[in-house]
């Protein structure tokens, strides 16, 4: 009697996210936020909670994440990348409150 072999796909998640979707793979902002504080991390990326104050800095983090993203998503294919980075960043630039943050984010640089 011969024994059959069965496979199996395997689905592994790191963490759900808010909407209960299963995060298969993390991030350099999440694995560094949970390195920083493991508690943040899960009231960020688990349960959803956001910083309550916005500055041009994070938006351009999180768009340049996004780019980097599709950049590796597509295959490392020539620009990819900068063209996501352009084209949210534009949008980003739209948002009314956009010259408040970088203003906010002047000063705070003129405090250290």
């Amino acid at each position: 009697m011969t024994q059959k072999e069965i496979s199996v796909p395997v689905n592994i998640a790191l963490y759900s996210n808010p909407s209960g979707q299963d995060v298969p793979q993390g991030s350099y902002s999440a694995r560094e936020k949970f390195r920083y504080c493991p508690r943040k991390f899960q009231l960020s990326y688990t349960q959803g909670w956001k910083q309550k104050e916005q500055r041009a800095s994070t938006w351009f983090g999180k768009t340049l994440e996004a780019a980097i993203q599709s950049y590796e998503e597509n295959g490392r294919q020539r620009g990819t990348g900068p063209g996501l980075f352009e084209e949210r960043w534009e949008k980003v630039k739209c948002v009314k409150e956009f010259d408040r943050l970088i203003e906010k984010e002047n000063i705070s640089r003129h405090r250290i």
